[in-house]
């Protein structure tokens, strides 16, 4: 297991000079509703700097799991990964050689709910039985912050109810 939250960059890269959302915001002084807040509600994404973010993020993971499990990979069922957009998730996948069979994806349907995304896949292969106990899984996410972190974990539920 591991977790990263490094003030300004992951690695030995230099932070980031542009934040990845920006968002003027409105809170409580302007909420939801209220004159002027449609204006404040939006954002954008850098989304350049995102992609960069993210595939780094989850290849110091993967990197970090290979360094102390050496072909983790090969024993784990399943690989959650962070569900942040279908073309990062797809792209890391890929760029890893990681069948989409193991690393199973959400973003499409359900879109990015942040943590509740990764948590689904693994209920929805509990209830199908595509995983049962004590097969082992990897969970690798990357957060704002930046943050990161990764865990190969073996499943124990200790009742299922659908």
């Amino acid at each position: 297991m591991l977790y990263s939250r490094d003030s300004q960059s992951f690695g030995d890269e230099p932070g980031l000079s542009d934040p990845l959302i920006h968002f003027p915001g409105g809170g409580s002084q302007h909420p939801a509703g209220s004159p002027g807040s449609c204006e404040l509600s939006g954002y954008g994404m850098n989304s350049p700097e995102i992609q960069r973010y993210y595939s780094r993020g989850m290849t110091l993971n993967h990197e970090a799991l290979e360094k102390v499990r050496p072909g983790y990979l090969k024993e784990v069922t399943r690989l959650y990964t962070h569900q942040a957009n279908p073309r990062l998730v797809d792209a890391f996948r890929e760029e890893m050689g990681i069948p989409a069979e193991q690393a199973p994806s959400n973003v499409r349907t359900i879109g990015n709910t942040a943590a509740a995304s990764t948590i689904a896949l693994l209920h929805a292969d509990l209830v199908a039985g595509t995983i049962v106990q004590p097969d082992e899984v990897c969970f690798s996410v990357v957060g704002s912050g930046p943050e990161r972190g990764a865990l190969v974990t073996p499943v124990r539920v200790p009742a299922l109810r659908v």
